[in-house]
């Protein structure tokens, strides 16, 4: 099928949204989702999520076979997750062959939330037969090599990043995100995706990672608070920073979702091509999302935007 790569050099602009993989072996849920929102989005993210520790059940169903299914099940583009933590190196190989077979060309290599001491016990062990997204990135595009793909069937490689560490004002922790950005872009990611951001301020991140010679796009992060307690609990949860300002104002579920929407449709206009919803699983919030960015230009072609993302 299509890399988002492709789907960017077409349409100039990309948005994505993402679904948790079933505790069950029930898929149709998942489908009638994909369905809902196939006319608006150009992929589904489906994410390589650790095993809860408190919860039954507590596993999910793997991310590469939700991401084939719902694909061939839909026709809705879709990206799987792949970690460090979870793979070891003949396991990425095998699943790599199984993809590019499958021509399911989209994934996203994040380093993965550790298992705790306890939960290596009960619950699953730390791989990191590669130690990190990037070593896995890069064992990603040798084993490319390996297998002697053709550059039509190379596999679109995201990354992450946390746009939030900026709050911290602290110099040598943006450089060092700099120095991984740089780290990921070189071993062979083609796009960065970002944690949830919540305020144009997030852009100084972006404009100082091209300042560092980050060259691929963002896929901007995009999550709607609910209060300022939801929003508590979401920087514990993802150890991400929240602006005071963006906490406070929020004064409930329907206000946070609008909040988010205006926010988008901001980001468009500020030259913004690549967007990815963290829907807290509500299709009908990528609806809105959708909607709101719909009569937002993008200048293509020859043109030129505030931001290339």
């Amino acid at each position: 099928m299509t890399r988002l790569s492709d789907i960017l050099a077409t349409k100039c602009r990309i948005l994505t949204t993402e679904f948790l993989p079933p505790n069950s072996p029930d898929l149709s849920e998942l489908v009638r989702v994909a369905l809902n929102i196939a006319d608006v989005v150009d992929c589904i993210s489906i994410p390589e999520i650790k095993a809860n520790f408190n919860n039954m059940p507590r596993h999910r169903m793997n991310p590469f076979y939700v991401a084939l299914r719902i694909r061939d099940l839909t026709g809705v583009e879709t990206l799987f997750h792949l970690t460090p933590r979870d793979y070891n190196k003949n396991a990425v190989a095998g699943i790599l062959l199984a993809a590019a077979h499958s021509k399911l060309h989209n994934l996203l290599v994040i380093g993965g939330d550790k298992y705790t001491y306890d939960e290596t016990i009960r619950v699953a062990k730390n791989v990191y037969d590669f130690a990190n997204s990037i070593e896995m990135i890069r064992g990603i595009r040798a084993f490319e090599d390996e297998f002697d793909l053709s550059s039509s069937e190379r596999f679109f490689v995201a990354a992450g990043t946390d746009p939030s560490i900026l709050y911290s004002r602290n110099k040598i922790n943006i450089e060092k995100e700099m120095i991984r950005l740089l780290g990921r872009q070189d071993a062979g990611a083609d796009a960065i995706q970002t944690q949830p951001v919540f305020d144009l301020s997030s852009l100084d991140f972006l404009d100082i990672a091209r300042e560092h010679g980050i060259r691929v796009p963002f896929m901007i992060g995009l999550l709607p608070l609910q209060s300022e307690a939801d929003a508590n609990y979401i920087e514990k949860r993802f150890a991400i920073t929240i602006p005071s300002s963006c906490k406070t104002s929020i004064t409930d579920r329907s206000h946070g979702e609008r909040k988010a929407c205006e926010l988008a449709a901001d980001l468009v206009q500020q030259g913004a091509t690549c967007l990815h919803i963290y829907p807290r699983e509500d299709p009908s919030f990528v609806l809105r999302v959708a909607e709101a960015v719909a009569n937002d230009k993008v200048v293509s072609g020859s043109g030129l935007v505030s931001r290339p993302f």
